[in-house]
């Protein structure tokens, strides 16, 4: 189980991941996961002071991320919602990487946020792993 956290550092669920399986994380009912970013209660005052953010889909990538020193937040899915999007915003957001799987759904998801990030002012990057090596 994964602990999901509000920005404040409050624990407010948790997560299960399958693996081999569709759907790949498992919410608790009665909860809207998804107005939340994972990992944001540890990350927030880095990202506030430096404007940039990582932002990928799951919480396993994020704490990889974590790991070797990048901060980073997951979205939860394959885009970010608005009420998330609007969290980035209101903590001084200026730049987000998207680093989302690179099967159809985690592109398309990008690509929507990208826009909605966009739409708000944040600049926002989709990285590709062959333009770092990794394909």
């Amino acid at each position: 189980m994964i602990p999901v956290h509000d920005p404040w550092g409050n624990e407010v669920a948790k997560v299960a991941r399958r693996f081999n399986r569709e759907p790949k994380y498992l919410y608790p009912n009665g909860i809207s996961i998804r107005s939340f970013l994972f990992n944001f209660h540890r990350v927030k005052k880095e990202v506030a002071e430096s404007g940039q953010v990582m932002i990928v889909e799951g919480p396993l990538d994020s704490m990889s991320c974590h790991q070797i020193g990048v901060p980073s937040v997951a979205a939860f899915g394959s885009s970010l919602t608005a009420a998330q999007a609007i969290q980035l915003y209101a903590y001084g957001i200026k730049l987000a990487v998207l680093w989302f799987d690179w099967d159809e759904a985690g592109q398309i998801g990008a690509a929507r946020t990208k826009r909605l990030l966009q739409s708000l002012g944040i600049s926002a990057t989709i990285a590709h792993p062959s333009k770092i090596g990794m394909t």
